[in-house]
């Protein structure tokens, strides 16, 4: 049985849930499962070995985290939560637009928007405001909508209907409240769980639109006039994953660093880095970090010992 099979039993266990269950989304037999279980000393000795740090994502399981996490607690066992996000992608009118354009498209279109750390809501300084929406048309309409068996960079399906009735909910209410659709806004003509990129325009912060995840290729756009108001603007949300920025300024660099709510704060770039960077934000974003020497840390603990009175 794999390493990730083990996970999968240990947060179904923690989470309540019954062997039948586990064994159906795994694709085993549930004696299998139950045999391993029972080598690990049964259910609750399968939870102690192998559960000690627990990763969920409440993206795909909001009620059964705060579950998990209710149930770690009881037990004293240590736990991480990776709870998504409501990235924040501030365009400066400093900043090379170009380089910003391609950022966001890609930031946001990989996997079709379905990322904890996509941007979610792009503010861009209201005198580039035009200039930077049309790069970014350019770029969008260039992508290929296709399934993402290819080379080629496409914007691929949804994960399922519910996500798609999501974001199609998303747009249409956000057009009924005085959006503007710059590009897509509907399903896309191939069907199935296809749905179009879509640019929209004049997105007000009031809209259901700006305080969700939305998961979906969507790029919601926001303008702004000072530095302050959008530092605010970007913090108004229960979420801190990750912010993205760019401008050419090292001042603003070091006070967007400090300032935006964030686990991770990205400058001038659409990359959030690699497995060699502390993964995880704050606030209602989670806790606990994945990547880095911080995250070895979340699996071991720390002892001290004093040692006296030795020859």
């Amino acid at each position: 049985m794999t390493l990730a099979e083990r996970e999968e039993i240990s947060r179904s266990l923690v989470a309540g849930h019954s062997i039948r269950s586990v064994a159906s989304r795994l694709g085993r037999a549930p004696s299998t499962i139950s045999r391993e279980i029972g080598r690990n000393g049964g259910a609750q000795g399968y939870r102690a070995n192998q559960a000690d740090a627990l990763a969920w994502d409440r993206a795909r399981r909001p009620k059964e985290c705060k579950l998990v996490r209710n149930r770690e607690l009881a037990r004293v066992v240590a736990s991480k939560l990776q709870l998504g996000g409501n990235a924040p992608f501030i365009v400066f009118d400093d900043a090379d637009l170009h380089e910003a354009a391609k950022a966001l498209v890609s930031a946001k279109l990989r996997n079709s928007g379905q990322v904890c750390i996509s941007p979610n809501r792009v503010y861009v300084q209201a005198n580039v405001h035009d200039a930077f929406v049309q790069r970014v048309k350019a770029l969008v309409e260039a992508i290929p909508v296709d399934q993402g068996l290819q080379d080629r960079f496409v914007v691929g399906p949804l994960i399922n209907r519910a996500s798609i009735e999501k974001v199609a909910r998303l747009v249409d209410d956000s057009r009924e409240r005085g959006a503007k659709v710059m590009l897509g806004g509907h399903p896309h003509a191939k069907g199935g769980l296809f749905y179009a990129p879509t640019i929209l325009l004049d997105v007000a912060d009031d809209m259901p639109i700006a305080s969700t995840e939305v998961f979906g290729p969507i790029v919601p756009v926001y303008r702004f006039s000072t530095e302050a108001e959008v530092i605010a603007r970007s913090n108004d949300s229960e979420y801190g994953l990750v912010a993205y920025a760019f401008t050419r300024e090292l001042g603003r660099s070091f006070r967007l660093s400090r300032n935006l709510e964030a686990g991770m704060v990205i400058l001038s770039s659409g990359s959030a880095g690699t497995a060699s960077v502390p993964f995880g934000g704050v606030k209602q974003s989670g806790y606990g970090r994945e990547g880095s020497h911080h995250g070895i840390g979340e699996y071991v603990h720390v002892k001290y010992t004093l040692m006296s009175g030795l020859a």
